[in-house]
């Protein structure tokens, strides 16, 4: 499956052009999917606040393929070979405010005073004109604003849209607040703003067949689809904190400022991201994992588009930190296998370069470790530069690898 190259549309990152399906027999199907961005790095037209149209092709191929990329003259093709199909797409600039709780705590004694910190960012073309938080409480009145600093909305001012990619444009700021009563409260941040395009689609019911007109009121209010809010649940206790829970199996793994090859040493409790790296949140950018088996890579962007929300054993991930990042480590809660009466853990892997985890508490040679698969080659990547790795090396906790296998096979830890 091919997507004809767009101008104003571009594949979201870790997205391939071509996907392999391979042997359908008759009348069978697949469905496959893309992600796409609306706009480009090579065409900025979008930034002047002109609506802009595009077509998406898609072309399907067997042995043989066509010159022609998305054909039209029969719907299957000539003589059954290929077959395309097209889409025509409106691509209209628009601010995009993502709210982010970037600090908070998850547990207070009741009546004491915290701070809720928060990033609002512009990941739109567009500029945001007039932003502004909201501060939200569920229950009403558990959880106030203190008294002497402010009400429940903020003005942020102007956040200026895309300008040439990264880094977006963001305001940062906090409420300072207080707690009423025991219970547990839900916070949310909400953005809103005013758009710079202001574009809408509107229906035009007089023609014939109905369709849909873009129309711009510069300054217009941003949609709720493009304000994204974001919450967290604080727990008000009667009295003193009690002593942090005691998992009986943890494991920890260092994380450093840059790109990071890690992976969890255990079958994680809960492996959400943001709870695997609740810890340095603040500080996490983005994170990156391979599928050697799918040919697939799978990325999670903070704020933005996300082809996975929970980590694994047994797989490697690149997780890349904010450049001003001090360093630390990230502990998390597991367990060394699935309770009874489940089989142990194991892990496929494929021909070619995998990227594996090391699901282990202690170190452990390679060639013990990757025993019962064929591999011809080994990388570690720490401190900022890789390093190959014998049989005889030792594979560390908390680290991820690159393998390069000549045989499918299975890896049991």
């Amino acid at each position: 499956m091919k997507p004809a190259t767009p101008d104003y549309v571009t594949l979201a990152e870790g997205q391939d052009r071509v996907i392999e399906v391979g042997t359908l027999d008759a009348h069978d199907f697949v469905v496959v999917t893309w992600t796409l961005w609306g706009g480009g790095d090579s065409n900025w037209g979008l930034r002047d606040c002109n609506v802009r149209e595009d077509t998406i092709c898609v072309n399907a191929t067997s042995t043989t393929k066509l010159a022609d990329p998305c054909p039209t003259a029969h719907p299957w093709g000539d003589d059954g070979q290929a077959a395309g199909d097209s889409v025509d797409v409106s691509i209209y600039p628009a601010a995009f405010l993502v709210a982010e709780i970037t600090d908070m705590p998850l547990a207070i004694p009741s009546g004491s005073d915290f701070v809720v910190s928060y990033k609002v960012t512009n990941y739109g073309v567009a500029d945001a004109w007039n932003t502004s938080v909201t501060l939200g409480v569920n229950p009403d009145g558990t959880v106030r604003i203190k008294e002497g600093t402010g009400g429940y909305t903020k003005a942020l001012g102007t956040i200026p849209g895309w300008s040439w990619g990264e880094p977006y444009n963001y305001v940062e700021g906090n409420f300072s607040v207080s707690c009423k009563a025991v219970c547990q409260s839900t916070l949310t941040i909400t953005p809103a703003g005013d758009d710079e395009c202001g574009w809408h689609a509107v229906l035009s019911p007089d023609s014939d067949p109905a369709r849909y007109d873009w129309v711009q009121y510069a300054g217009r209010p941003i949609e709720s689809r493009f304000a994204i809010s974001d919450s967290e649940t604080v727990k008000q206790l009667d009295g003193e904190l009690p002593p942090p829970p005691q998992d009986p199996d943890s494991a920890s793994f260092t994380l450093k400022a840059g790109w990071n090859l890690i992976s969890l040493p255990v079958i994680p409790n809960d492996g959400t991201i943001a709870v695997i790296l609740s810890g340095v949140w603040s500080s996490f950018e983005r994170a990156l994992t391979y599928d050697r088996c799918t040919d697939t890579w799978l990325s999670y962007i903070k704020g933005g588009p996300q082809g996975f929300t929970v980590m694994a054993d047994g797989k490697g991930y690149w997780i890349k930190m904010a450049d001003g990042y001090a360093g630390g480590v990230v502990t998390f809660s597991g367990k060394e296998q699935l309770d009874p009466p489940a089989l142990p853990k194991n892990y496929n892997v494929c021909v070619g370069w995998n990227m594996i985890g090391f699901k282990e508490l202690q170190s452990m040679a390679a060639g013990s470790y990757l025993s019962n698969i064929n591999y011809v080659r080994i990388w570690s990547f720490a401190n900022g530069a890789y390093s190959p790795l014998s049989s005889a090396d030792m594979m560390q906790p908390g680290l991820g690898y690159w393998v390069a296998i000549t045989a499918a096979g299975i890896i049991y830890p």
